[in-house]
């Protein structure tokens, strides 16, 4: 019942979730916006349609084996009992898991489980063993730290990964990567003449080298393909991570 582009004093969250929904971003602002301000402060919005052009953020978790020292599991399913717990923004569930779950079955889950939740700011979507969590709207807004954990922390042979870089070509000068990860970077040497194999395999190292928000794995007989994972107990916001190189030519 909203209108846009006009102004309008908030009194209180119930009210914001009527006139604009509970799941909408400006309804989350609020809530952000009363946490942090002085009791009695006034808060005033003016809601916006969202872009007429434009793609929602689309985050993915994938669920596989547990890898060990940085080499990719090629498991099918839970070797024990376990059980995930997936948070967006701090709401989310806790989704049992069998040992022999396949990790189909083990997103086909949690997406039943998320979907149960009342006004979740995103749609949820399945294809084999990857869930997508899909903004309910278009445009560039952050929709929340996605933490996904195990309580057996590894132990069961589960895993989730939020996607893969891609290393090509080997390096024609001496330089630095540096992977970005929201507030978090790491930096990586890379020696000129050094294929996309040695490069990838650096920062698998690195990433797992110290206390950042993901971790990473590759093939046991490196590709250049560095496949990304959370790490328990560890929300990471934004979901995104790229890479940018000083001093490189030909490998990116």
């Amino acid at each position: 019942t909203g209108t846009a582009n006009l102004p309008v004093r908030a009194t209180s969250q119930a009210d914001v979730d009527a006139a604009f929904r509970p799941y909408s971003m400006i309804s989350h602002a609020y809530a952000a916006a009363k946490s942090q301000i002085p009791v009695g402060a006034e808060v005033w919005l003016c809601p916006l349609n969202e872009p007429s052009g434009g793609t929602a953020q689309v985050v993915n978790i994938t669920f596989s084996g547990e890898p060990v020292a940085g080499v990719l599991s090629t498991a099918t399913a839970a070797a024990a009992a376990d059980t995930v717990s997936v948070r967006l923004r701090g709401r989310g569930v806790n989704v049992g898991i069998k040992a022999g779950d396949t990790w189909a079955q083990i997103a086909t889950n949690v997406k039943a489980a998320l979907d149960a939740i009342d006004n979740l700011q995103v749609t949820v979507g399945v294809s084999t063993a990857t869930i997508t969590l899909t903004s309910r709207h278009k445009g560039l807004f952050d929709d929340g730290a996605v933490e996904v954990s195990f309580a057996s922390r590894g132990a069961s042979g589960c895993a989730a990964s939020l996607g893969t870089m891609v290393v090509a070509n080997a390096a024609g000068g001496t330089g630095t990567v540096v992977i970005a990860m929201g507030s978090k970077s790491a930096s990586v040497a890379v020696t000129s003449g050094d294929a996309a194999t040695v490069t990838g395999s650096a920062i698998v190292a690195k990433l797992n080298s110290d206390a950042y928000p993901i971790r990473a794995a590759q093939p046991s007989s490196p590709s250049g393909t560095v496949t990304l994972f959370f790490v328990n107990g560890r929300p990471v916001r934004p979901l995104s991570v790229s890479s940018t190189e000083t001093g490189i030519t030909t490998q990116t």
